[in-house]
């Protein structure tokens, strides 16, 4: 794969299937031909070099983790995706840290739409947080819902836990009670609350 091909949107797909497969030649070539882009960004915008490592790979595991659950639509090109994540990372780390730039200096213009990368970016912590908040639940609880969100139906939960399948409906809700709970209770919760 040469330069060229992370900026057509045709080739995202293929890009996507190498994140997704783990394919050491693609996530290599995106290091090699999106790292400097990513790192001249956060050099002109307050940061350091170790910033722009953290943020690179925060942003390699957001897009492993969509390509992996195929929740990822990427509209223009793949570069114009990565960048304009990462972008929108850096300012959410600028801002947590109270360092917001006067200006915030751009060194690639074609990215995707900033609202729906916000959007993407705020699923991807509301799903971060859940799974923190379900390891809080005990082994069982974890079991069920995880069961359960494959697809799996009650009365499948049930027979193979050896519950009755009423019983297990309503280990089901208390699970989920608790990781409501789990989740309201998390240090990170506040951070995601809208206003």
């Amino acid at each position: 794969m040469s330069n060229p091909e992370l900026h057509k949107a045709a080739d995202a797909e293929e890009i996507l299937a190498g994140f997704a497969s783990r394919d050491r030649g693609i996530l290599s070539q995106v290091y090699e031909d999106l790292f400097p882009l990513i790192r001249n960004m956060i050099l002109k915008n307050a940061g350091q070099e170790a910033d722009a490592l953290d943020i690179f790979q925060e942003a390699m595991v957001i897009v492993y983790e969509k390509a992996v659950n195929g929740e990822m639509q990427i509209r223009h090109s793949f570069k114009s995706y990565f960048y304009g994540l990462c972008r929108l990372q850096w300012l959410m780390k600028l801002r947590k840290q109270k360092q917001m730039p006067v200006a915030f200096t751009d060194v690639f213009t074609d990215q995707e739409d900033p609202v729906e990368l916000a959007q993407q970016q705020e699923q991807h912590q509301q799903y971060q947080l859940m799974r923190k908040a379900l390891t809080q639940l005990g082994q069982d609880c974890q079991e069920i819902l995880q069961a359960f969100w494959r697809g799996a139906s009650l009365r499948a939960i049930a027979q193979q836990r050896g519950l009755t399948e009423a019983y297990a409906k309503k280990r089901k809700f208390t699970c989920q009670k608790q990781l409501i709970q789990a989740v309201e209770q998390h240090p990170d919760f506040q951070e995601l609350k809208p206003g």
